[in-house]
C-alpha cells in the first residue's frame, strides 16, 4: 500500500525568536514508518525531525518531507492528502490547538484585561520581531487552529484507511473505551490509538472498527494497527501499482 505517516510536532511562532511547541519529537511515527517500509509498503513520512534517515534493511520505500511550523505542516498535509493518492494515512503528529494572532499585549496602557482577579491595561506592541525583556508582564492573544484530523476526510476528500492517534489524561478502562469509540467515530477513522499524557513511553491502546481494545507495547504498535485494519472487512481495497496484477501488501 501507499501510506502517509505523520510524526513529531508543530511550532507556532510568537515572534522571530520565541515559539510555542510540544516535547514530541516523532519517535513513534518514525518507528511506524520504518516498520511499514520493512513490510514492503511505500511510505511518505512527514516529520519535524530534521535530518531523519530511514533504516537500511527495508523492502519498500520511505520518502521524507520535513516541516517545522504549524502552517508548513497544514500546507504539506493538504497537498499530499488531496494529490498523493494514498491508500492509508496514519496521523501521529501532535499539532498545536492554538495559533498566535500576531498581537502581544503589555500592561499600563489603554484597554482592560482581567488576570488573577485584577483588572490591568494592555495594548498591542508595535515591534514584535523580538519581544524585549523590558516588560513586567505580557499577554499573548491566541485563537483556535484548525484540527487537521477533522479536515482529512471532510475537507480534503480522503476516502482510504485512516488511523488516528489521541492523547488523553489518566482514565479508567471503561472511560478509555468510551473515548476511543467517540474519537474514532467522530472523524470516521478505521483505527484509533490512545496514549496517556502521564506515560508517554508506556503501552498504547489500539481499537479498530471490529474487535475489542487491546493494550500494545510501543515496539509492536505498527503491527497492531495493521492487524486492526486487516480485521475490518469494510476497509477499501488498496490501489494497484502500475503494471502489477496484485495489490501491494
Amino acid at each position: 500500500m501507499k501510506i502517509l505517516v505523520t510524526a513529531g510536532s508543530t511550532i507556532v511562532p510568537i515572534d522571530h525568536v520565541h515559539r510555542i511547541t510540544t516535547p514530541f519529537r516523532g519517535r513513534t511515527g518514525t518507528q511506524i514508518a520504518n516498520y511499514l517500509a520493512y513490510r514492503g509498503h511505500d511510505v511518505l513520512l512527514l516529520t519535524s525531525q530534521l535530518g531523519f534517515q530511514p533504516d537500511t534493511y527495508i523492502s519498500g520505500t520511505i520518502q521524507v518531507r520535513c516541516f517545522q511550523t504549524y502552517d508548513e505542516f497544514i500546507a504539506l498535509m493538504e497537498s499530499q492528502v488531496r494529490e498523493g493518492g494514498f491508500d492509508m494515512i496514519i496521523h501521529n503528529a501532535v499539532v498545536n490547538n492554538y495559533k498566535v494572532t500576531g498581537r502581544v499585549f503589555k500592561t499600563n496602557d489603554f484597554g482592560s484585561f482581567t488576570a488573577d482577579g485584577k483588572v490591568v491595561t494592555i495594548r498591542a506592541l508595535k515591534d514584535q520581531s523580538q519581544i524585549s525583556r523590558d516588560h513586567d508582564r505580557l499577554f499573548i492573544e491566541l485563537k483556535p487552529a484548525i484540527q487537521v484530523i477533522d479536515h482529512i476526510r471532510d475537507e480534503w476528500g480522503f476516502t482510504g484507511i485512516l488511523a488516528r492517534f489521541k492523547l488523553h489524561h489518566p482514565l479508567t478502562d471503561v472511560a478509555r473505551v468510551a473515548l476511543a469509540k467517540k474519537s474514532r467515530d467522530v472523524v470516521d477513522a478505521d483505527v484509533i490509538v490512545l496514549t496517556a499524557y502521564d506515560d508517554l513511553k508506556g503501552p498504547a491502546h489500539v481499537m479498530g472498527k471490529c474487535g475489542p481494545m487491546i493494550e500494545v507495547n510501543r515496539k509492536y504498535l505498527a503491527d497492531a494497527i495493521m492487524k486492526c485494519v486487516e480485521a475490518n472487512p469494510s476497509v477499501p481495497e488498496p490501489k494497484k501499482k502500475p503494471g502489477n496484477s496484485k495489490p501491494s501488501e
